[in-house]
């Protein structure tokens, strides 16, 4: 789950302080601002593949194998050289310190990570250890070992943290021998989990959330939300020292403009075409498609980028997926490094206010569509190529054709 990284600017404090500073901007509140925090989705995925010994190059690619860990062969050995993160899904310890998981060197291997998502932004500073428990299916409940909320490390998508563990192995629930998680919650301590609401913070503890299993079939990743508002750039950048989410927001890719719009898109666990690789910028219509009411009322469906389609109200264009890798492209292609994070903002092109609130729905793309690929959580070997099956997200947060949101 850890992106791309670069040593922080002298001064700057370590990553572990710099994604603890409890600094968030214009995050987003997904089911309505008027509803009480709760845990969207709480994913076991990631088993046994992070804190991997030694893997800190290609050249340790062996290492990523024997770990069982997703790798893309065929990028192995290529002039210029890929991203480690683009070969494999294994991390090393090193990684892991510079993600911000520990301010100290990880003793720790070969670990298991769970995504978990939250409906509203937590506070940073509350984000601890011993604020969460996993309960597994044995009835054993364990403790994370390090949290934090890399990937997710930009000002406005603080509602996701990740946990590392050790929380079950790589055999589908209904395996006599399986281990796994069963459920996630949020505990009381002295330092106890804070989310932020418009009305204050408020105590997460009590907060509890049933874990999927990436082995059992039919069960990967699924959207938790979706969010329309008017294209911005406000808190669309990390701390420093966070490379991989610098310069790859919707502003970066398309400029600014009263007539553009961001649909963040809240996904549980990890999204992959393959367990290993990222999206590029032009693949929404491999991965997803809108529903948006039509001029005479009933709907229409938006499949395709750059293609204007009527709407009521007027036109909207999918222009492409933002907050990705910096740039809207790469040369070659397979050196583009995406951030890995929960949110996916697709931009979009609306003649009118009234158009873009014509957005009804947002769907995961799944395979038994046409024209569609998988996709999957990274998990470690046996990983399950399909989505799971969800109803499509409703979108939140139409904006007003008479002020920006």
């Amino acid at each position: 789950m850890t992106g791309q990284l670069q040593a922080p600017a002298m001064g700057q404090g370590s990553s572990y302080d710099q994604l603890r500073r409890d600094i968030v901007i214009a995050a987003d509140i997904y089911g309505g601002s008027d509803q009480a925090p709760r845990i969207l989705a709480a994913s076991y995925g990631f088993e046994g593949i992070q804190g991997i010994p030694g893997l800190l190059s290609e050249n340790d690619i062996n290492l990523a194998y024997a770990a069982g860990a997703g790798v893309v062969q065929e990028l192995v050995g290529r002039d210029p050289a890929a991203p480690l993160r683009n070969i494999t899904s294994g991390v090393s310890r090193v990684g892991l310190v510079a993600a911000g998981f520990s301010a100290a060197p990880v003793p720790d291997t070969f670990m298991d990570a769970m995504p978990i998502e939250f409906s509203h932004p937590v506070l940073p500073s509350t984000v601890l250890p011993q604020n969460f428990r996993i309960t597994l299916n044995t009835g054993e409940v364990v403790t994370p070992l390090y949290v934090a909320q890399n990937p997710n490390d930009d000002f406005n998508e603080r509602q996701t943290l990740v946990v590392f563990g050790y929380f079950g192995n790589r055999l589908p629930s209904n395996d006599l021998a399986s281990v796994h998680p069963a459920r996630f919650s949020v505990v009381p301590s002295d330092t106890p989990l804070q989310l932020i609401t418009p009305g204050g913070l408020v105590n997460g503890s009590g907060l509890s959330q049933t874990s999927s299993n990436p082995y059992d079939p039919i069960n990967g990743p699924r959207l938790a939300g979706a969010k329309l508002s008017r294209l911005s750039l406000a808190g669309d950048y990390p701390p420093v020292g966070f490379g991989a989410s610098v310069a790859n927001h919707g502003v970066e890719y398309y400029g600014t403009g009263d007539n553009l719009y961001r649909l963040r898109l809240f996904t549980s666990g990890g999204f992959s075409p393959d367990g290993v690789s990222g999206l590029l910028p032009q693949e929404f219509s491999r991965f997803f498609q809108l529903t948006a009411r039509g001029r005479k009322g009933g709907s229409v469906t938006i499949s395709k980028a750059d293609r204007p389609v009527k709407v009521k109200g007027g036109k909207l264009t999918v222009l492409g997926i933002a907050d990705l890798g910096t740039g809207l492209s790469a040369d070659p292609d397979y050196t583009y490094s995406e951030d890995h994070d929960n949110q996916f903002d697709l931009i979009l092109k609306a003649s009118s206010a009234r158009a873009a609130r014509a957005l009804r729905k947002v769907v995961l793309r799944r395979p038994a569509m046409a024209a569609t690929a998988p996709c999957t959580t990274p998990v470690a070997r046996a990983p399950n190529p399909f989505p799971a099956p969800s109803t499509p997200s409703r979108v939140r947060g139409r904006p007003s054709a008479s002020r920006r949101p």
